[in-house]
Parts: structure tokens; sequence; C-alpha cells
């Protein structure tokens, strides 16, 4: 459901979508009025998450805001004047927590206060008693409260400074706190408009003065680029071009990745697409300026790709012959085009699908450094042919749409590249990628590990075990990176190998399920079944779901004579996969034919075979054998006799003769039983 999540989020679906950020006000009873639009709080922002802080210590609470879109933050300084007064309270806890989360705080009020409603100003606190604005009479006792949160709202923490909006009000009795765990203490001697530290078991009031400092925060407006179709992306970090290759109008398969040797521009383009051929007329013209920086043009059609569009490969050809074309040109593929959607998923995030005329600018290290989208002119190639070398830094700056700084050094994890491309079909490309991985990160072993799973799934076990090798040395006291080398050393049939790995996991992660298993199939492999199947049994106490285990050891079992419990074992599997062919066969024939007539049952024995034989259209001798037993085990003779007949005609056709023989056998013993059976329904005849 996760990843579902994350590539609706590619395909450009919202989260939830034009969240606005609302502002509502306390009328001073039950009811509340929406200000979303006065208050300034009305952006188009795809809101978040608020937090509030007096930030610029003049007795007001202001708003740090958060956004899916962009502007991702933003701070909103409260101006609003106002004749009201405050008062800020930090808490500091000995016994509880540092930081006194859970603490509630009261600010209690003297008596001498006609009662009226209290000017709440940028505060969630309420007054404990409220009476209406027509009664005069005193209030006697009055009280703010407040509590101290760890975490304020979606992914928000405020301030932990509890700030009072008092109104008018300014005779504070005391304040109460009530700290989390213990009993509650009081403060006196605060007074209102001011900042003060109150200290567990200290019930004196420590006045705090804010920093004698001005910052001047200048209010801007973020104004990106209206959105177009074209634009043009240098890429900060640039990414590795995967292995492609287009064909030449002949339909030869050539490597372009091959071809790059320095700056390389790959322009895709159509006969149909009317920019297209104005951009290719304009590199053109300039073409010699092109060569002159250093810049080799690659133009490659997509006509007869794209099924809405009438024009073939035959009309691009007709094309560049007709206009000369002075670049290297010819025929992108379905593989070329959806690996450079790949690519260019992986730089944007969001997938947008490619448009022509799209360019994309290789290094000389076979590396995309810039992207274009729509046409390109011939004097920004030569400003960014001019720049491919930069310092990263400059590089950075280069690749802003607007002028900032960068939280972190961005950067293209290749690992995830390279499992888009597991995931497109193209693993060769993501053995690639995670080979550059490793590369750069030569001190991670998991990289290692997930390398030589991806050359195994490749069939390329030699170079796997060589990777696993390395990750053992890179960290010997790693239970994967035995393991991974001991199931490699199982693929090539050096069972010694990979039985001491896999024995050394164990050392180091004694409850590693799969090495048990593992193991224990390598011992029963080498006719070592006792020490196999307690490996077998070990694996199956660690995980007792993992139906290939129990599958095994059924069968492991049932060769070494243990009917009982590999009977057990076998049923369990077929609960798991009742259309496991082995297994039907093998409790079918223990069904028909157990010593104990308290677990023998016939007609269990006939269901499963039956399923079995329908499973392989009645054409597996050995099913059908079983099927025959089943029969006989059942007393139906007859049917045993005929479904033998068959068993013994597929296994003559099999040439399998000690299977025919077998089934000969059988085959006599039904004979004789049905004639047996025959006699005694005779009248007249022996009684049973």
């Amino acid at each position: 459901a996760h990843k579902a999540l994350f590539r609706l989020v590619t395909e450009g679906k919202s989260w939830s979508g034009h969240e606005r950020h609302c502002a509502f006000l306390n009328t001073g009873g039950a009811r509340f009025a929406t200000i979303s639009a006065t208050s300034g709080l009305n952006f188009k922002d795809d809101g978040r998450a608020a937090a509030y802080v007096d930030w610029d210590h003049d007795g007001d609470l202001d708003l740090w805001i958060a956004n899916r879109s962009s502007p991702q933050i933003r701070f909103l300084r409260n101006d609003t004047p106002t004749n009201g007064h405050f008062l800020a309270i930090r808490l500091e806890g000995q016994s509880c927590n540092r930081d006194a989360i859970g603490a509630r705080v009261e600010v209690v009020f003297k008596d001498d206060v006609e009662g009226s409603r209290f000017g709440i100003q940028g505060s969630d606190a309420t007054p404990s008693s409220v009476l209406p604005l027509k009664h005069k009479s005193k209030i006697k006792t009055q009280k703010l409260t407040k509590t101290v949160y760890g975490g304020h709202g979606y992914l928000t923490q405020s301030t932990k400074w509890l700030h009072f909006g008092l109104g008018q009000q300014t005779n504070v009795d005391r304040v109460v706190v009530r700290w989390p765990g213990g009993p509650a203490e009081n403060f006196t001697g605060i007074e209102a408009d001011r900042y003060y530290v109150l200290i567990q078991d200290n019930d004196r009031a420590t006045r705090w003065f804010p920093p004698d400092r001005r910052v001047h925060l200048a209010a801007t407006d973020l104004e990106g680029e209206p959105p177009v179709d074209a634009g043009r992306i240098f890429l900060a970090t640039p990414t590795p071009l995967p292995s492609l290759t287009y064909n030449d109008f002949i339909r030869r398969s050539i490597s372009l990745t091959d071809q790059i040797d320095g700056p390389t521009l790959i322009n895709l383009w159509a006969t149909w697409c009317v920019p297209c051929q104005a951009e290719l007329r304009a590199l053109s013209e300039d073409e010699q300026q092109l060569r002159s920086a250093g810049l080799r043009v690659i133009a490659l059609s997509i006509d007869g790709l794209d099924q809405s569009q009438p024009t073939s490969p035959a009309d691009a050809k007709a094309y560049v012959e007709k206009t000369g074309l002075p670049f290297d040109s010819g025929m992108a593929n379905a593989d070329f085009l959806d690996k450079l959607q790949i690519v260019h998923d992986a730089i944007f995030y969001k997938r947008i699908p490619l448009a022509v005329p799209t360019s994309f600018l290789i290094d000389r290290h076979r590396q995309v450094a810039a992207v274009y989208r729509g046409p390109v002119s011939v004097d920004q190639l030569r400003r960014d042919v001019e720049q491919l070398n930069v310092s990263p830094a400059r590089r950075d700056e280069l690749a802003r749409p607007f002028p900032g700084r960068w939280a972190g050094q961005p950067q293209l994890r290749l690992e995830k590249l390279a499992a888009r491309f597991d995931r497109g079909g193209f693993l060769d490309d993501g053995i690639m990628y995670m080979k550059e991985v490793v590369r750069t990160r030569p001190y991670d072993a998991a990289l290692y590990a997930d390398l030589g799973v991806r050359l195994i799934r490749r069939g390329k076990p030699n170079e796997a075990l060589t990777v696993y090798k390395q990750a053992v040395e890179l960290n010997p006291n790693s239970p994967t990176a035995h393991y991974n080398l001991g199931i490699a050393y199982a693929l090539q049939n050096n069972l010694q190998s990979s039985i001491r790995h896999v024995r050394q996991t164990l050392q180091l992660d004694p409850d590693h399920a799969k090495s048990h298993f593992h193991l224990g199939m390598s011992l029963l492999a080498q006719n070592q079944p006792k020490e196999g199947l307690v490996h077998l049994r070990d694996a199956l106490r660690l995980a007792p779901d993992d139906h290939r285990t129990r599958y095994h050891m059924g069968l492991a079992l049932l060769e070494q004579g243990q009917i009982d419990e590999a009977l057990e074992h076998l049923q369990e599997t077929l609960r798991y996969d009742p259309d496991q062919l082995e297994v039907l066969n093998a409790v079918a024939s223990i069904l028909a034919k157990h010593n104990d007539p308290e677990l023998r049952r016939p007609q269990e024995a006939i269901r499963l075979a039956q399923r079995a034989s329908e499973l392989t259209g009645r054409r597996h001798p050995v099913i059908i054998e079983t099927l025959a037993a089943a029969y006989a085990s059942a007393g139906e003779f007859d049917m045993a006799v005929s479904t033998a007949q068959t068993a013994l005609s597929l296994a003559s056709q099999a040439q399998d003769e000690t299977l025919a023989e077998r089934i000969r056998k059988q085959l006599a013993h039904y004979t004789q039983a049905t004639e047996t059976a025959n006699v005694q329904n005779v009248p007249g005849g022996p009684r049973p």
C-alpha cells in the first residue's frame, strides 16, 4: 500500500490536495467563525502543518506553516494591533521529565474584577467560568488553563513556552503548576506582560528576559515561472546513462553508449512534430558552431512508435535524406525510450511522459548533465557544454530555478534507480547501476549483497560468488554475508564450501532460520539425514509459517520411513497449497497404503489422486499408479485394474521399464483380487 501510494504521487496525484490553511475565531461561546481570508492565512498552498511561537518576543504569537507545495515553509509575523496583555511561562521539570510534558498550568486572577469576557488573543486558553455580557456581578475565581504537549498537531512541535493571552486582565494572583506525576505547586509574584521560568520544587518564579537583539525579516513573494511545456533543467548531480542501442535506417542495431566519447546531445524528434523540424533546421544551420564547441548531436526519430500518429520509419528516413541532416541519425526503439523514461522519472521524481522534442545533454563520462523539454537553442547548448566541468557548488547554482540554499547536497540514489530498471525488466542495467553504487561506497557490505542477488537472478553465479567473497572480507562477522556466500557456493554445487559458510552463519546467529533450512537440505543431499532433519526442525521452529520448509521436511521424513510425522507436515502443506503435485501424490499414497487401518482413508486418497491426475491431464504414470492403489484400498478392484492398465501404458510409452515392471506386479494383485471378489459374489459360491 505504501508503494502504491508513492506511485500515485509520482504520477502527479495529490495526497489530498488544495488544503489551504484555515483560521477560526472563538466568538465567545460554543461557536467559531471562519476568518481564513481576513487573517492572511488563505494562501493557495497545499497546507500541512502550523506551529506557533512568539518569534520576535513582542507578546503575541507568530506562525510557521509548512506546505506540501511550494513554498514549503512560510513564516507569518503577527503584527495585529492590540492593547491586550500576555503572560509567557516556561516549565523546567526536576523529578518529572525536563520539559515537563504533560504538566497543566493554571493562571489564577484576583477577585476584584467585574465580570466580562476575556480578550483572548493568539491563545487556546479559555476561562474556567464565562458569564453572559449583561451580568455585572463579581467573578469570584477566574483562571486560564494550558497543558504542555509533546507535539502540537500534524508533524508539528510548537514552542514549549505557554503563552496566555490576558486581554485587559493584569491582576495575576498566582500560577498553579500540576507537575506530571507530582503534587501541585503555587508560584506567586507574577506580573502580566512578562516571561517567567518555573522550576519544579522551587516555589519562586524566575523572570526571563528576551535577548537584546533585533532581527530584520523582510517580507518576500516567491514568484515562480509560469508553467510551460518547454524548459531546461541543468542537473545538480549528473546521472549515469544506461546501456542504449538504436537502429539505423536499414535496421542495424547500434550501441549509442559506445559512441559517446565526449559531450553528446541525444535529440528525440518526429516528422509530424513541427517544433522538432524547426529545431533541427536551427541546429543544422549552426552545425559548425556545435562542432567547434565539441558537441556531437545524435538525432533519433520516434516515427512509428506513437500509435496515434500515421508516420513510419520510412518517413523519417525520407526526411533526413531530403533535408541533408548533418548529424548522426537513426530510429529510437521501444527499449530506448523506456530506459530514457526511467531515467527521466528518477531525475524529476514525478512521472512526466517523454514528448518531442526532448533532448538529453550527455557529458564525457556518459552521464546525463541536462534535459531540455521542447526546442533548445544553439547558444544555450554552447553555454551548457562550457559548464559541464564546473565545480559542484557552481553546478548547484545552475540547477536552481530561483535563488536559495540547499539544506543538503542533492543527489540521486543509484540503488533506487537500479530498482526502477529491475521493475522495468532491464536487469543488466540494474546490475550496472548497483556496480556503480558499490564502487562509490565500497565500505557498505549490504550493497554487495544487493548486487549479488541481482547477479544470481541474471544467471551469473560466478560474478555473484566474487561479490559475496568481497562482502565477507569486508565484514567477516556478518551472518548475512556468510549466508549469501554459502548460497552462491551451493548454486555452483560446491556443497562443502556452502556448508562451511552456512555453519559460520549459525555460529554468528543461531536463530537464522534460512541457514538452518539450507544446511538441512545440503546435509540431506550428502546423505546425512539425521543431522539434516535436526536443522529442518530448527528452521520450522523459527519460522513455523514457512511452507517451503514444511514441504521438504515432509518429503525427507517420508524418505526416512517416518510416515506419521511426514503425513502431518505434508497435509499442512496441502492446506497452504492444495495443488502441490508431489504432495498430493505422496499424501494419497500414504492414505491408500497406511498399515494402520485407522489412518488409512481410501476415499480421501482417491480424491487427492484424482485431483493430481486432473492437474497432469492424466498423463503422469506415477500419479495414475497411486490412483489405482487408492481404488484398490477402497475395494474398487475393477477401477483399480483399468487405472493400473492406463498407468502401465503411460510407463511403457515413457520407456520407464522399472516403473512398468512395478505396475505389472500391482496389476496382477488387483486382477487376482477382482477374480476373488467375483467368485465370492456367485450364487452358491464361497461365503465371504
